[in-house]
């Protein structure tokens, strides 16, 4: 984490490819409002149409065999303490979430809703087959929403 003026540590959120549109940046403006930092590495014109400040987007162009090395760089530079992200299975995000999750960071990972169209879902380290769902008994989630 970093530190602030003030002293306390703050979260450094690293976002990647996200849903067409707004969302991210809007996500990315409410936590810089709660004392976060954000970053975001884009892949096309698409992601960086949609993020503001522009001084917080970094580019990446380089070749996908180059991808790990580059991120690592980028997580040791801005010192990420939460990777946010739109899928799990594009090979890019594949890599980024074993990269953060050896690392120990946390691992915020949207998705299409699974009652589509017009949702999105929040899962913490992953997503549809990688949900923590898969994992669990009728019977568990039954008991665990009722607590």
């Amino acid at each position: 984490m970093v530190t602030s003026p003030k002293g306390a540590n703050m979260p450094v959120f690293l976002f990647l490819q996200g849903p067409h549109g707004p969302f991210f940046q809007q996500l990315a403006q409410m936590l810089r409002q709660a004392g976060a930092q954000t970053w975001r590495v884009g892949f096309n014109a698409g992601d960086r149409a949609f993020w503001r400040p522009r001084a917080q987007y970094i580019p990446y162009t380089g070749e996908a065999t180059g991808w790990e090395a580059t991120l690592t760089a980028i997580l040791d530079e801005k010192a990420v303490t939460d990777l946010v992200l739109y899928g799990d299975t594009r090979p890019i995000h594949a890599t980024a979430i074993r990269v953060a999750k050896a690392r120990g960071l946390k691992v915020h990972v949207f998705e299409e809703g699974y009652l589509r169209p017009y949702w999105v879902t929040y899962e913490r380290n992953g997503a549809n087959g990688h949900s923590r769902l898969m994992g669990m008994s009728v019977a568990e989630m039954t008991a665990a929403l009722e607590r």
